[in-house]
């Protein structure tokens, strides 16, 4: 047995967080309507039981898929309440769909209601130069219809609240409910670019860089999350409420009481965890860098200031900012822009947000945000698919999803939206337009994000002749990855046959095979690169084959991932340290962290609890096949030190040890393997 010690002293600070790549299961896309939607906008469910999926469309229509099957007839048409198209690229439309908490409760103030943001036409187009006004941001309440469930009643529209903005872009829109039964809605900072233009505080033709601008004025609607009471009366116009616990609310000097976060340039789709209720938000950056945001009550994001957690050149002498400003949980850099050190990832152009699975379809993606980017180039369709964990001490690790058919999936990704079993859905299209069609057909489609096909032993048989038994994937096949290190068997039978070649291996590779009593023996060198083949081996004769690779352990898989081999010698070895941070490679992959960042890693804090000194962290998902364990002594150089109980319930650990009187107490964390 191998034990490994982490010391924990009880006076623990802060920590930073490493750069490593998130443990994602392999995806794929499944296609629930393909090319029949046009520019879907929002994906939701309205939780009554009927398992019905509902699209918005961004020119007007909410249409309804049940058992994955498109309905003839919109739920509701709001095409005559929109704004004109702008037809080559539009940002504007319906942008959000909610249900009430208690829309299939009969009887129930919120019974049958649901909120829609949209933009409208405003009576003060165009404005003037100075204050330009394009569209109206506009949150209303509709009713289902008495007499059928799957038609709303256009006529029972109620207005809650409406303002101008300036520009065509920089909308937001998403409308979500929170854990508390109230109703949260974004806002962009109104468009144009920097939020220093005409319409923006302080902002004008000239562009200055020292204005305060829409996002930073909390006496304004717009680059903010909001959060009113739909079913109250105590704000503005009286449709709405003010909830009484907003962290602005009662403030005075003009300050809007229904803020809940500020600081946005362009919140592009938000979500809650439906476990613990958190906010999980995507602020579309500018031009160089884009980020996730954990929203927290009276928060401020940074926007015009930050882009991410970096001043821009636009910014120079604008308004210190105010408030709690929070850093983001993720961010990454658009392709060919070099930020920070280390570089950020280079991903795409405009983050699209996504959800925390809390499905059941995929148990290795359980507790994982899913997200993407619109495209990494603006003219043409290369969305990606992107993915955020969170790992001991929360931290984020971000990683580009390996997609079934490849990732960018060449498509525009529009929005995510879950079902009401929790499953994952997205919203894409292959063109700009709002209206603009792909080949005669609507360009939009509605995908399931689903488990990716896994390896698997197979049985390929074949008479006479030479024939070609492909190994991976063509053709429907199942797919075997090789590993170096690791001897694959082929088992032959009714066989007078011997290989010829086999195709497809990586230029320069040397795989050493050979046939002997009917078995041929592949054997992929420690010194070769890990392949996935696409290739053929090519028999003369009748042959049945069975081909057979052994899955690696959690630990071989991690070495697999870190060190490209699943052996632990060299600097794959359980005691080695290769980025020298003090963390052997074991307790690395206990906590399921990078072993060759360099970085500090999160481990478990320790802290002060009811007279008790406690170390309690979750174990990471995916990793097995270790002992966690803990001592403790007031005297680390010459113990003794005394074994503390495992007190919580998996994946959960805890340890906690009385603290006593003792001035000085020390916990360590033991990682044994059999």
């Amino acid at each position: 047995m191998k034990k490994l010690l982490i010391l924990l002293p009880a006076a623990l600070g802060g920590f930073c967080t490493p750069s490593s790549q998130a443990a994602f299961p392999k995806l794929a896309l499944e296609m629930v309507a393909d090319k029949k939607i046009q520019s879907p906008t929002c994906i939701t469910s309205a939780m009554d039981g009927t398992g019905r999926l509902f699209v918005g469309e961004q020119r007007g229509k909410i249409l309804i898929f049940k058992n994955g099957v498109l309905q003839g007839q919109p739920f509701l048409d709001l095409s005559a309440s929109l704004v004109p198209e702008q037809a080559a690229f539009d940002e504007r439309g319906i942008l959000g769909l909610a249900f009430h908490p208690q829309y299939e409760q009969t009887g129930q103030p919120g019974a049958g209601k649901f909120y829609v943001f949209y933009s409208a036409v405003s009576p003060n187009a165009p404005g003037t130069a100075e204050q330009p006004v394009n569209c109206r941001s506009t949150l209303a309440e509709y009713q289902v219809s008495a007499g059928n469930p799957d038609v709303a009643d256009p006529a029972s529209g109620r207005v809650l609240l409406s303002f101008d903005k300036p520009q065509f872009n920089h909308n937001g829109g998403q409308v979500a409910f929170g854990p508390d039964g109230l109703l949260y809605f974004s806002t962009g900072d109104g468009g144009s670019s920097n939020d220093n233009n005409a319409g923006h505080t302080g902002g004008s033709a000239a562009r200055p860089t020292d204005n305060l601008g829409n996002s930073q004025d909390r006496t304004g609607w717009m680059g903010k999350i909001h959060r009113i009471d739909p079913l109250g009366a105590n704000g503005p116009g009286g449709q709405y409420g003010i909830p009484a616990d907003n962290p602005f609310a009662g403030g005075g000097a003009g300050v809007r009481e229904e803020i809940w976060a500020f600081g946005l340039r362009n919140p592009w789709r938000f979500s809650f965890d439906r476990q613990d209720g958190r906010l999980f938000c995507a602020d579309v950056g500018q031009g160089e860098v884009e980020e996730v945001d954990l929203i927290t009550k009276g928060g401020n994001f940074g926007w015009r200031n930050r882009e991410g957690t970096f001043i821009p050149a636009f910014s120079t002498g604008a308004p210190a900012l105010e408030g709690t400003v929070v850093d983001p949980i993720a961010q990454y850099a658009h392709p060919g822009v070099v930020k920070g050190t280390p570089p950020l990832p280079q991903y795409g152009v405009s983050i699209t947000g996504g959800v925390l699975y809390r499905g059941a379809a995929i148990p290795a993606l359980q507790g994982k945000y899913v997200f993407g980017d619109w495209t990494q180039d603006f003219t043409s369709p290369k969305g990606v698919l992107l993915g955020l964990e969170e790992s001991v001490g929360g931290a984020w690790s971000l990683s580009q999803l390996e997609v079934e058919g490849g990732n960018p999936i060449n498509q525009y990704i529009q929005t995510f939206g879950e079902g009401e079993d929790g499953e994952i859905y997205v919203g894409t299209k292959l063109t700009r337009g709002p209206s603009e069609q792909a080949n005669g057909l609507p360009a939009g489609s509605l995908m399931k994000v689903v488990a990716g096909p896994a390896p698997a032993d197979f049985i390929v048989t074949a008479t006479g002749g030479e024939s070609d038994y492909t190994i991976n994937g063509a053709g429907g096949s199942p797919v075997l990855t090789l590993v170096r290190g690791r001897t694959y068997t082929f088992d032959i039978t009714a066989c007078t046959c011997h290989p010829l070649r086999i195709d497809g291996a990586p230029a320069g590779s040397v795989i050493n095979n050979n046939i002997s009593n009917g078995r041929l023996t592949f054997n992929v060198p420690l010194a070769e690169a890990d392949y996935t083949y696409v290739c053929s081996i090519h028999f003369f004769g009748n042959a049945i084959h069975t081909v057979a690779g052994p899955a690696p352990s959690p630990l071989e898989a991690w070495r697999q991932t870190h060190f490209g081999t699943v052996q632990g010698t060299g600097d794959a070895a359980d005691l080695a340290d290769p980025d020298h941070d003090g963390l052997p490679n074991l307790v690395e992959f206990a906590f399921d962290l990078d072993p060759k960042s360099g970085g500090s890693p999160a481990l478990p804090l320790g802290r002060l609890e009811n007279g008790n000194f406690a170390v309690s962290f979750a174990q990471p998902a995916g990793i097995s096949g270790i002992t966690y364990g803990a001592e403790w002594t007031t005297d680390p150089a010459s113990g003794p030190w005394t074994a503390v109980a495992d007190t919580g319930t998996l994946p959960q650990h805890l340890f906690s040890v009385p603290s006593g009187t003792s001035q000085r107490l020390f916990v360590r964390l033991k990682i044994s393997t059999p």
